[in-house]
């Protein structure tokens, strides 16, 4: 079998290639006799010539059987191509230098340590200078110290799986940035400092904690300043706040319990994105102005679940068991998808917010203490009121259900359209004054009204009532009533000297009354 040519050492017109070994048919003749032979070819037969008289024959005396013949081709092959492709035989001049990278060439940083980084009167250890740097053990704490304090910007340091801890005898932060810096990042590792706070970043900008537990603290668990971030962080039973951020912060996937003050706390322009608060003393999470909270979880804490500043957002957000309000709002904010359950206030109280798709549960007093706007909201099971509002309620597609008190109890200069009251002990909507209730449905409210309207000025339209005690009743004047059905009620209609359509009664299959306004009883 040919593999190339490399051409005849003597014929310099027959360009030089790749060596070539191998047995060919043509040279046959040439391995007949006692041993065998394997020619390595250095150039293509001249014509008239001996096939074999350009080749390079090696003969090995061996037994002439296929399995040996193949075996040497193979170990012929193999060392003809390492000649051919072998490097130099000599090294390269000078001394043989490693070419692999160490640990420092890779990621270069310091460890902290008395030589590298000594500390002070204020501190175990201090860092000066920007830069890398990690723990190599556990440090404990000593009297009237910090463990670390950090006294340059752009400063990292790893904790590197480590404990920080004392006994409660340093009287300040464990790990503390001293003056307005920024861009420091302590990540990966624990924190148990009864003698003070945890993680005080207060002072600068930009501050990052990561992947760090901070448990048992004799202060707040961590703090940081402006545009700081805090990710994947747990804050146990510090005698503070659990995680205390200024503001433009971020904090994100953490988790506080069990702390003195609130579990979470931020000042405006921040956000909170898929943390848990539980059994905090204070309230589970506290924004400010125009913060933004999405996918958390408040349950147990003393206070409310959540408090937010004016302007702020909630989406995809739970309360639950809480000792104040499921949800309490300042003005402007946006509530979306959220839940309050099985608190001992209100489920959400709301000054003039938008609530959409949100759900309130099993609350001791009202369900929905608000003013605003709210859409496709449920309340079910609360101890008073499903919805309550002293005015300025616009409540569009919204359902209150198996309420202990009203199911809608609504004020002044409010709109109901598309509302459904079922089986509340109280009435299903009781209207204030200058108010519309209209297309909604009050049903089996045994013990009061489907509709009670109790001021002036309203206009009750297209609406059914059935089975209540009774339909549709007001105590007030002025009031306009027209184009409702009323059915199976005790008393379907009780309109005192209000502005009504002609009440129709039982008007039968195909009724031909002309009058567009009529209310219809049966």
């Amino acid at each position: 079998m040919v593999f190339g040519w490399a051409g005849p050492a003597d014929d310099p017109a027959v360009p030089r290639a790749s060596g070539v070994i191998g047995t060919s048919r043509a040279r046959k003749n040439c391995l007949r006799g006692s041993r065998e032979r394997i020619v390595v070819r250095r150039g293509p037969p001249a014509g008239g010539l001996n096939p074999c008289a350009d080749d390079l024959v090696l003969e090995l005396n061996m037994n002439r059987t296929a399995v040996v013949c193949t075996s040497i081709a193979s170990l012929a092959f193999m060392g003809a191509a390492a000649l051919l492709t072998a490097g130099p035989l000599d090294p390269p001049a000078g001394p043989v230098a490693p070419s692999y990278k160490t640990l420092s060439d890779v990621e270069p940083r310091t460890a902290i340590s008395l030589a590298n980084t000594p500390g002070d009167a204020d501190s175990v250890y201090r860092i000066s200078q920007p830069g890398s740097y990690y723990l190599t053990r556990n440090i404990v704490g000593q009297a009237g110290k910090s463990a670390i304090e950090i006294a340059a910007s752009g400063v990292t340091i790893d904790l590197c799986g480590f404990e920080v801890g004392d006994s409660g005898i340093a009287n300040r932060p464990a790990i503390i940035a001293s003056g307005s810096l920024s861009a420091i990042t302590v990540r990966n590792g624990s924190v148990r400092w009864k003698g003070g706070g945890g993680i005080a970043l207060s002072s600068g900008t930009g501050a990052r904690v990561e992947h760090v537990l901070v448990d048992g603290c004799g202060g707040t668990g961590i703090t940081v300043g402006t545009a700081a971030v805090v990710s994947g962080c747990t804050v146990v039973a510090s005698n503070g706040a659990g995680i205390l951020a200024v503001s433009q912060a971020r904090v994100e996937q953490c988790s506080t319990s069990q702390n003195a003050g609130t579990g979470v706390s931020t000042s405006q322009w921040s956000t909170i994105i898929g943390c848990v608060s539980t059994a905090n003393a204070g309230n589970g999470f506290s924004v400010g102005f125009s913060s933004t909270v999405e996918g958390c979880s408040s349950s147990g804490n003393t206070g409310a679940g959540f408090t937010m500043g004016p302007g702020s957002s909630a989406k995809g957000c739970s309360a639950g068991q809480n000792a104040l309000d499921g949800f309490t709002t300042e003005t402007g904010c946006s509530l979306t998808d959220c839940t309050a359950s099985f608190n001992d206030n209100d489920g959400f109280t709301c000054f003039n917010s938008t609530l959409t798709n949100c759900a309130a549960y099993e609350n001791q007093l009202v369900g929905f203490a608000i003013s605003g706007r709210a859409t496709s909201c449920i309340a079910v099971g609360n101890g008073q009121n499903g919805f309550a509002s002293n005015s300025g309620l616009i409540a569009d597609s919204c359902s209150a259900s198996s309420n202990s008190g009203d199911g809608f109890a609504i004020g002044d200069d409010s709109v109901l359209t598309r509302c459904r009251g079922i089986g509340n002990s109280g009435d299903g909507a009781q209207i204030g004054t200058d108010s519309l209730v209209e297309g909604c449905v009050f049903n089996t409210n045994t013990a009061g009204y489907g509709i009670l309207v109790t001021g002036s000025a309203n206009r009750i339209q297209n609406n059914q009532v059935a089975s209540n005690l009774v339909g549709i009743g007001c105590t007030g004047t002025d009031s306009f009533v027209v184009g409702n059905s009323a059915r199976a009620n005790t008393t379907n209609y009780s309109l005192g000297t209000n502005e009504y359509g002609q009440i129709v009664v039982n008007p039968g299959a195909g009724f031909t009354t002309s009058n567009p306004w009529m209310n219809v009883a049966y």
